[in-house]
């Protein structure tokens, strides 16, 4: 019976949109499978320690070069969209590689990665001749096929179509969790000097699930773009607004693992609850690689004394 269950759940939803036809609630799903694998994409490398802010940039790419391959080259998404993914890859070895190189590891990276966002929509934003800028672009309607163009307007075909980009976010997962690649990330997430001394390529595996990632999130774009037929700089930086509102929300709750989360470094509280005097603030400070003062009431990084100072 355990067995049958994903195949009886598989064939409910395939059958969905033709017993239940209703346009919104279709359009709902259709825009949660496609932001579930978005998101199925973004936490193939989070579930390795590598979080990423900016696959909002990812998406932008996928989103951006499909609609302006189509409406100056005439090139059909089923083209364009393989080349938009090529140059999200592209763009991922360009900003991974030298991070992952040097080791440049755990908030620093996430600086990176929200800066990579903050690019693409400035650029996105100053070459609005061409991407319309802030007030977002729209792909060309088609006067031939709708195939070829990938333009649908039954939402029954647009749910299908997500349905399978979904599942094929879950087989890919599947294939990374039962390859040897996850044990060599689960090796390098807890301690990259051991799996590098044991012969894991610290640097090759790490760009191999960035770029995995970066396939997909532009994929995810390029079929938000298509489905929406209007994409902008606002969808596409969603990825930096909910860093932000998570930024907010830990500062405001004084969740130490949430501010963590968002990639950034507030200042903590120096008072606990009774029993546990700062244990929180000591606690995040820690893993931020932070020494709580109790004098200011914010960290600041722990510092060894050097040569000069021990003389005095």
């Amino acid at each position: 019976m355990n067995q049958l269950g994903p195949w009886v759940a598989a064939a409910a939803l395939i059958a969905l949109p033709f017993v239940y036809r209703e346009p919104y609630h279709l359009h709902i799903l259709i825009l949660i499978l496609i932001w579930s694998f978005a998101y199925t994409s973004w936490s193939m490398m989070g579930r390795f320690g590598l979080v990423s802010l900016g696959h909002g940039g990812f998406m932008g790419v996928g989103a951006y070069v499909t609609a302006l391959l189509w409406n100056h080259l005439g090139l059909s998404p089923w083209l364009g969209i393989p080349v938009a993914m090529a140059a999200a890859a592209v763009l991922a070895v360009i900003v991974a590689y030298p991070c992952f190189r040097f080791r440049i590891t755990g908030h620093y990276f996430v600086l990176v990665t929200l800066a990579l966002s903050g690019i693409v929509l400035q650029v996105i934003t100053a070459t609005r001749d061409y991407t319309g800028g802030s007030l977002g672009y729209t792909p060309d309607r088609t006067r031939g096929s709708h195939l070829l163009a990938l333009q649908f307007d039954d939402k029954a075909t647009w749910y299908l179509i997500a349905l399978a980009v979904w599942a094929l976010g879950l087989v890919i997962w599947r294939w990374v969790d039962r390859s040897m690649n996850r044990y060599a990330l689960e090796a390098i997430s807890e301690d990259e000097d051991a799996a590098a001394a044991a012969g894991v390529n610290v640097t090759a595996e790490k760009l191999k699930i960035t770029v995995i990632s970066a396939l997909m999130t532009s994929l995810a774009g390029a079929l938000y773009c298509q489905y929406q037929m209007f994409i902008s700089p606002d969808t596409v930086s969603a990825g930096g607004g909910a860093a932000d509102r998570l930024w907010h929300q830990g500062r405001r709750l004084g969740q130490p693992r949430l501010r963590r989360a968002a990639g950034g470094v507030h200042y903590l509280p120096a008072q606990g609850h009774p029993g546990q005097p700062r244990r929180t603030a000591e606690t995040a400070a820690q893993a931020l690689g932070l020494r709580v003062s109790s004098d200011v009431q914010r960290p600041y990084p722990s510092r060894q004394p050097t040569s000069a100072a021990k003389l005095w």
